[in-house]
């Protein structure tokens, strides 16, 4: 029985709903991709405004199914929630500020990277944004420990006076022009560089006596040059095999004998390696003498191809290749997106076992 019916305010908030996107244009319905394919950009957008305001609390509906809740709290908190629980145990905290400008949020550390940039985000005054120049100085901060090909992760908050912003140079609002960038830049990299420090994350080279692994500490003390007795120099070796011929430099493989290996040699003429001439090079390349000159090949991309045609072999196979279970099995927390990507596989994962 309804008492009484009048106008009211609405709850304290905001609703956002999509419905019948595509009533007035139906044609650009055929260039969506599959549903689990959308619903990873939706979350991907809702995911910059989740971790941009910890402050605020966020549901998503999604054909009329809660996806997730998120309650309004700590940034580690928000983080925990979208990335998982085991990742952001292992975040290290940035909290720097510097002339009116503030930094802070989390970094991942140098042992844990990822392949791609999903992973990082950047907030300007509680606005998500993409700086290319703010973004390297982020990587310049871990110095050597990331290889081409590795990223590392990020969620990082920048507090500026709005003055000194112009946030009109594109119509997304996601890229910005700062009076300020040098300063910026290296206000971001100390920040990351000191966090790190701070943890032990990057090594550090003593200066006194010899170096050791538990005793990686830097000493600044002064040292009078002209009492300093000198230093022996221990020149490096050079490489086994090769040689330097004025401005040539020739490679001996070593196992067979090098006549085997001459250009023009009916044993030689194939682009294959010979099996019998193979070097491996810092545990990381392999290195082999062709009829063309020398191939290199890279240990792991090789391993990562083995196992990827080994993989599309059981996956052409008409029969099940069935894994070995472990004892105690293994938890895994996974953030939503990937989780959406793992329903999608999770079919052919059982299938290779």
């Amino acid at each position: 029985m309804v008492v009484d019916s009048k106008h009211t305010a609405f709850n304290k908030g905001t609703s956002i709903s999509v419905n019948n996107l595509f009533y007035n244009t139906p044609a650009r319905r055929k260039f969506l991709k599959s549903d689990t394919a959308e619903n990873q950009r939706i979350i991907a957008v809702i995911k910059k405004f989740v971790l941009a305001r910890a402050d605020i609390s966020f549901e998503l509906w999604l054909d009329g199914k809660q996806y997730f809740v998120f309650k309004k709290g700590s940034l580690k908190e928000r983080i925990a929630d979208v990335f998982g629980y085991d990742l952001a145990a292992t975040l290290i905290e940035v909290d720097h500020s510097l002339a009116g400008a503030e930094i802070k949020g989390f970094i991942g550390p140098p042992d844990i990277k990822r392949k791609s940039r999903t992973h990082q985000h950047l907030f300007l005054n509680g606005r998500p944004i993409q700086d290319r120049s703010l973004s390297y100085a982020v990587y310049q901060g871990y110095g050597k420990t990331l290889k081409d090909g590795e990223h590392p992760l990020f969620c990082l908050h920048l507090t500026i006076d709005p003055a000194l912003v112009d946030v009109n140079i594109h119509p997304s609002k996601m890229q910005v022009r700062f009076s300020n960038d040098r300063s910026l830049y290296y206000m971001f990299l100390n920040s990351v560089s000191r966090a790190l420090n701070k943890t032990g994350a990057l090594p550090r080279i003593s200066l006194e006596g010899s170096v050791r692994s538990a005793d990686l500490t830097m000493k600044n003390e002064s040292v009078d040059k002209a009492t300093e007795p000198p230093r022996q120099v221990n020149k490096p070796k050079p490489f086994p095999g090769l040689k330097k011929n004025q401005q040539q430099l020739s490679l001996t493989l070593f196992g067979e004998s090098p006549k085997k290996g001459r250009p023009g040699n009916k044993e030689n003429q194939g682009e294959r390696p010979d099996s019998g001439r193979f070097w491996q090079l810092h545990q990381t390349f392999i290195l082999s003498e062709i009829k063309s000159g020398l191939v290199i090949i890279d240990q792991y991309l090789a391993h990562v191809r083995i196992l990827y045609e080994a993989t599309l072999k059981k996956l052409d196979s008409q029969k099940n290749t069935y894994g070995q279970k472990l004892l105690f099995p293994q938890k895994i927390t996974l953030a939503l997106d990937d989780f959406l990507i793992f329903k999608d596989i999770n079919a052919y994962l059982e299938k290779v076992g």
